[in-house]
Order: structure tokens, then C-alpha cells, then sequence
């Protein structure tokens, strides 16, 4: 089996601040290790994160970004992981309301559809309550409501919803953000990356 894995998020699925790289290159180097032991197995990952990107900028330029890395003898897998940027307030309003992003998402999965049999949702980690970083405002209850409508636009359209919010302990969370630098730290993204790989059975 040769498969092409293209994700499509923001700054968590690109890997800022975390020194291996993030949950997408940790999954990059487990792929293409496997494709060098493995006489079976071929296995090719492009990490489309770009920083402060919300389902409207992927929705935007997803179809033209998954066109020219299709190829006959490369089975496609789409992982999209949005949402958190959708949900910060800046300038006192909310960047993305809740019903733009559910219109959004289900735009990008159909989209997805198209070109994949094999379509994933990356769910948003949890963060520790409000947080404020730059001059944004971020909050963990707000995207929990986001992600109910992440879930249900996923189960609708037959996209396979990768929960991993339940994967984190209370000290995870605590431990998993930095508020200093307004992003997961190492500790979340192994969360997220060992999470990922199971569901996607590797």
C-alpha cells in the first residue's frame, strides 16, 4: 500500500514551538521509518499547517493544495485540524462565529470527499481555561462547543472524527500549554501524535 497522508491546519498541525517538530512530523518520521523497514508499506506525509489559519482560510486553497500532490500510484489520506483559531476573539468579536465554522467544515470535508476514501478530523486539544496571548483571547469552553459541531459534521458526512480531548489528564492540560508562547507544548503534541497513529491504524 502506498498512501499520501496531507494535512491541513494552523500552527498546532505545523508544530510551532515544539522542539520535535509537532504531532504532524512526529507522524512524518514514524511513516517514512516504517517505509524503510517495511518492503509493504510506502508511506509519504506533507505537514500543510500554516499559523493562524481558520476553516476559512483552508477552505480557501485545500482543493488547489491537494490537486497537484495527487498521483496514480498514491492512495490519498486528508487529515484536517482546525477550529481553535476559528474561536479566538480578537478585536472583541469572535474571528469565526460557530455558524460560519459549521458551514466552512462541512464545505472542507465535501471537498475532501472528492479526492479521498479516507477523511479524518484531528480534534482540538483542550488548553487550560482562558487564555490570552498577543491580542487574542482564547477559551477552552468555546472550543469544546465547536468541536460538538466538528463531531456531528464529521458523523454526517462520513468523516472519521479523532477524538483527543479525553486523551489528556488534568496535569496534562496544565503541563500541555504554554501560555508564554500561546501554544501546545511537546507534552500535548505526543498526545495528539500517539493518538493520531492509532486511529489511523499504521
Amino acid at each position: 500500500m502506498m498512501k499520501r497522508y496531507l494535512i491541513f491546519g494552523d500552527s498546532l498541525a505545523y508544530g510551532a514551538w515544539d522542539s520535535e517538530g509537532g504531532w504532524a512530523d512526529r507522524l512524518k518520521r514514524y511513516l517514512h521509518q516504517k517505509s524503510i523497514d517495511t518492503e509493504t508499506d510506502r508511506s509519504q506525509l506533507f505537514n500543510l499547517g500554516i499559523g493562524g489559519d481558520n476553516s476559512r482560510d483552508i477552505l480557501t486553497r485545500i482543493e488547489t493544495e491537494i490537486q497537484p500532490r495527487l498521483a496514480d500510484f498514491w492512495t490519498p489520506v486528508i487529515l484536517i485540524s482546525c477550529g481553535l483559531n476559528d474561536t479566538r476573539i480578537e478585536n472583541g468579536d469572535i474571528v469565526v462565529k460557530i455558524e460560519e465554522f459549521q458551514h466552512n467544515l462541512t464545505k472542507i470535508f465535501e471537498i475532501a470527499n472528492k479526492y479521498s476514501d479516507e477523511v479524518y478530523y484531528v480534534e482540538m486539544p483542550p488548553i487550560p481555561g482562558v487564555v490570552r496571548f498577543k491580542n487574542f483571547e482564547f477559551s477552552d469552553e468555546r472550543t469544546e462547543k465547536y468541536m460538538e459541531i466538528a463531531k456531528e459534521i464529521s458523523e454526517q458526512l462520513g468523516v472519521k472524527f479523532i477524538a483527543v480531548r479525553d486523551k489528556y489528564s488534568t496535569k496534562d492540560i496544565e503541563e500541555g500549554f504554554s501560555r508564554v508562547l500561546g501554544h501546545p507544548t511537546n507534552r500535548s503534541h505526543e498526545i495528539i501524535y500517539q493518538t493520531v497513529k492509532k486511529e489511523l491504524n499504521t
